[in-house]
């Protein structure tokens, strides 16, 4: 039976169109609330809960390397708000088919592979999920994510004020630092100026600025940027995303969040030593967790042999379309795998 009190208003999410002007650090961190939020457009109750409001997420033209910030959504639909961090094999273009899977008991959702935290985002801007907790191991990463989260004023300040170059990427890919501001600046910096988001990359358009037609400025988006960090300090403020206060193991994550819906997208074997800081082996511990935990998770894996034995017991395992598939360091697609550890049933789509 349709649920009598579903959201079925026009509901479109875009990021601001290009301006002259650059928002400055000081309109983000005090002026947040008059950034875009759909849940200012839905005629629901304040205390409706997001499972009874969902409208349904597309992906406009959907090709996951494809920008959706300056696309309308058909009416009774919602547009992908993008992260501000680029990382390697993000999964902002799942963002419509995990929204579609969801049951009406899924109101919250926690990210312990955080990365980019695309999807989490996704689903709260949105008004799919309630809330999200995200959190990572990588220590870079969580900082920029705490940082954003709590004391967010030094980031977005350095963030407007940086032009990137060649002399400060090898500044910040050389910087060992422990210090959360430095920690977030550094993985914010080459998380836009890095090839593929690689942070042992190195710069875009090469270190001489002579390959192609790329550049070291091509993904910095000032603006654009600008507007999706002070989206992220906005659900904050509002309680909706939190994150871990600093590096966190996907098994601490999980035994704080047993319940409710897990969004695990680990490392894939043999991706941890080209793609990321922090080499990950524990894809057999996982599943067994995986297995264990009370509460639902769906689990993004490559699709190969190690991962659909570790999941065989799964009740749901299908291969992802291609548009939704990682792009490899050669440039081809690869197949993908999505796991669901909960039986099927109706869901909210």
């Amino acid at each position: 039976m349709p649920n009598p009190h579903r959201q079925t208003t026009k509901v479109t999410w875009r990021e601001p169109e290009q301006k002259t002007a650059l928002p400055s650090a000081v309109d983000l961190r005090c002026s947040c609330s008059v950034l875009p939020s759909p849940l200012r457009h839905v005629d629901a109750a304040p205390d409706t809960p997001a499972s009874a409001r969902r409208p349904p997420l597309v992906l406009l033209h959907g090709h996951a390397r494809r920008s959706l910030s300056h696309h309308h959504a058909p009416e009774g639909h919602v547009s992908i708000p993008r992260s501000p961090l680029r990382c390697p094999g993000g999964k902002s273009a799942l963002a419509p088919l995990i929204g579609n899977l969801l049951h009406a008991t899924d109101v919250s959702i926690v990210e312990p592979f955080a990365g980019s935290a695309a999807v989490s985002i996704a689903l709260v801007t949105a008004g799919i999920i309630d809330r999200a907790h995200i959190a990572d191991a990588d220590p870079g990463v969580a900082a920029f994510w705490h940082v954003l989260t709590t004391d967010h004023t030094p980031l977005v300040d350095w963030f407007a004020a940086t032009r990137p170059t060649v002399e400060l990427f090898t500044y910040w890919q050389e910087l060992d630092t422990t210090d959360q501001q430095l920690l977030a600046q550094r993985t914010l910096f080459l998380s836009r100026t890095a090839w593929g988001a690689i942070p042992m990359a190195g710069p875009l358009g090469g270190w001489a600025q002579t390959d192609g037609a790329a550049r070291i400025t091509d993904r910095w988006n000032r603006q654009t940027t600008l507007a999706r960090l002070g989206i992220i300090v906005e659900l904050a403020h509002a309680g909706r995303l939190s994150a871990a206060p600093g590096p966190t193991s996907w098994q601490e994550t999980l035994s704080t969040h047993p319940d409710g819906l897990a969004f695990i997208d680990p490392p894939y074997p043999g991706d941890g030593d080209r793609l990321y800081r922090h080499r990950f082996s524990e894809h057999a511990q996982l599943a067994t967790a995986l297995r264990q935990r009370p509460g639902r998770s769906l689990i993004v894996y490559n699709d190969v042999p190690l991962i659909r034995g570790l999941y065989a017991w799964a009740p749901g395992l299908r291969t992802l379309d291609t548009r939704y598939s990682s792009i490899t360091s050669s440039g081809s697609e690869r197949s993908e795998v999505l796991i669901d550890t909960s039986p099927p049933r109706t869901t909210m789509a």
